[in-house]
């Protein structure tokens, strides 16, 4: 029982001796602060998942940091959500606050929203990082797109891409017309996958 007590007051101690630390950074996201546009949710519905990241350290953090946003257990091979907002540095005691578009899926889904998810900033806690939050969607019952309409659809957005880029093409070494978007996405013909690196552009 004595070392019960002797180990308790040593955890007590140390715990308030890392809160006093000068120069102590703690980033902590706020449960309550990560919402979404809609309050009611429908498959497919666009929205904008919103979080607050808080410094309650007694620090600045000069350099940017990254909040990343996950539909379902990122352990679990959870899909991430756009690319990792940024927080342009935190002063202490302050926040800040960032956002990504999302579609809601059919059924429960659970949205991980990770502060620092690479451990670049080093703080005084670390298990105050990740919330996450429950989103509910009802499954849409409208007509769904055809096979005609969701290939009408592509190519239009073909056509939209052709006329922004100026119709320039890029020729592979066998000979094949790539679409510039396409050499930027890929790096190869799609093809034969020849490596598009250094191939003359064609209009």
């Amino acid at each position: 029982m004595r070392k019960l007590v002797v180990v308790c007051l040593a955890v007590f101690m140390i715990s308030v001796w890392v809160s006093a630390v000068p120069g102590a950074v703690d980033l902590v996201l706020d449960p309550d602060s990560v919402t979404l546009s809609k309050k009611s949710h429908v498959e497919g519905d666009a929205v904008t998942i919103s979080a607050v990241l808080q410094n309650q350290g007694d620090t600045d953090i000069t350099e940017d940091v990254e909040v990343r946003f996950v539909e379902g257990d990122p352990q679990k091979g959870g899909l991430q959500i756009a690319s990792d907002a940024i927080v342009l540095g935190i002063k202490a005691g302050t926040s800040g606050t960032v956002q990504v578009k999302w579609r809601v899926a059919a059924g429960k889904t659970k949205i991980y929203v990770i502060a620092d998810p690479h451990d670049m900033v080093k703080e005084t806690r670390e298990d105050n990082n990740t919330v996450v939050r429950l989103v509910e969607g009802r499954k849409w019952k409208g007509p769904k797109a055809s096979e005609k309409q969701i290939k009408e659809s592509i190519s239009k957005g073909l056509d939209w891409l052709e006329s922004q880029q100026g119709e320039f093409y890029v020729t592979c070494p066998n000979g094949h017309d790539n679409f510039l978007y396409s050499t930027l996405a890929y790096g190869k013909c799609f093809m034969c996958s020849a490596s598009l690196d250094g191939a003359d552009k064609t209009k």
